[in-house]
């Protein structure tokens, strides 16, 4: 087995707390995966008009076999929540390595 990982804001774009999108998500691993270790961090990127943006998130770690069918798997759980969170991308570091910023609009 290998670790995979997805990172979600813990607040939205308008500073409200997510907490019914994390709930999902935990769900959603658990059913999948069997379960999930959560950490608290912040993270930060420079937006397009060059300002620098800090968030609280939480990263979700998950043990899996590295396949296809996984990283399948866990990408679409990435790219749901980030929809629901009205996110612009979704960070996921596959049990592969390869690291993806997944685009969900």
């Amino acid at each position: 087995m290998r670790e995979a990982l997805i990172i979600l804001p813990n607040e939205d774009n308008h500073g409200r707390h997510i907490v019914a999108v994390h709930d999902r998500l935990q769900v959603a691993l658990c059913n999948v995966f069997g379960g999930y270790t959560a950490t608290q961090a912040c993270g930060g990127w420079q937006s397009t008009d060059g300002a620098r943006i800090e968030e609280s998130v939480t990263c979700y770690m998950v043990a899996m076999e590295d396949s296809q069918a996984n990283a399948a798997v866990l990408r679409e759980i990435a790219l749901d929540a980030g929809k629901e969170a009205k996110q612009e991308a979704m960070y996921v570091r596959y049990a592969s390595g390869e690291v993806e910023i997944i685009p969900t609009k």
